[in-house]
């Protein structure tokens, strides 16, 4: 039932182009575009495969063109994952350290917090 969930949290590097590894956890075969939104609840952004984003649209579709939450999915970005299991992240502007949180879902992406000496 777990099987398809995203869970665990992973701490990660951003190389010089800005991209990240999708850790192997985190790897869906077929999923190879992922949608990412702002999100200030979680102080960063909701990653989600396309096929659930897709849903999520389609849901959205009913609200009024003002909805705070339609409104809300303006900023999406589509994010590709390459061969090497790699998605470019640059634009999101998170830093060189990263923290991806499993949600279920959907991931969560936000800048790793330094750490306290």
């Amino acid at each position: 039932m777990l099987d398809n969930k995203y869970i665990g949290v992973y701490h990660v590097t951003v190389d010089p182009k800005g991209r990240i590894n999708l850790p192997k956890k985190f790897r869906r075969n077929g999923v190879n575009i992922y949608y990412s939104r702002p999100s200030p609840s979680v102080k960063g952004f909701l990653l989600y495969p396309e096929p659930t984003f897709e849903e999520i649209v389609e849901g959205l579709e009913n609200l009024p063109e003002d909805d705070p939450i339609r409104v809300s999915f303006a900023e999406s970005r589509e994010i590709k994952v390459d061969s090497a299991s790699r998605m470019n992240i640059a634009r999101l502007d998170l830093g060189d350290r990263v923290t991806m949180l499993g949600n279920l879902n959907c991931l969560i992406l936000r800048k790793a917090e330094k750490k306290k000496e």
